[in-house]
């Protein structure tokens, strides 16, 4: 999993400018199906607008819902 989030995460700084359009998701808890629903309303999982509009995730990925591997694992496969 380390491996995994160094691919993700690399060298990315703390603080980054982001250019609109920008959809901000607050904490997501581990819910799968609500992350997918927020995906495909900004047209995220659709292969032809990646890297048109970009997503902020603010935390809480893991912790309550019951697929919060699956969870964490889509995100860190998206920002690869």
């Amino acid at each position: 999993m380390s491996v995994l989030i160094e691919l993700a995460l690399g060298n990315e700084p703390n603080v980054i400018s982001v250019n609109d359009p920008v959809t901000i998701v607050g904490d997501i808890h581990g819910q799968l199906y609500d992350l997918l629903k927020i995906l495909s309303l900004v047209d995220l999982l659709d292969k032809s607008s990646i890297g048109e509009h970009k997503v902020i995730f603010l935390g809480d990925y893991v912790d309550r819902g019951l697929e919060s591997l699956q969870v964490v694992t889509l995100l860190m496969a998206l920002k690869i």
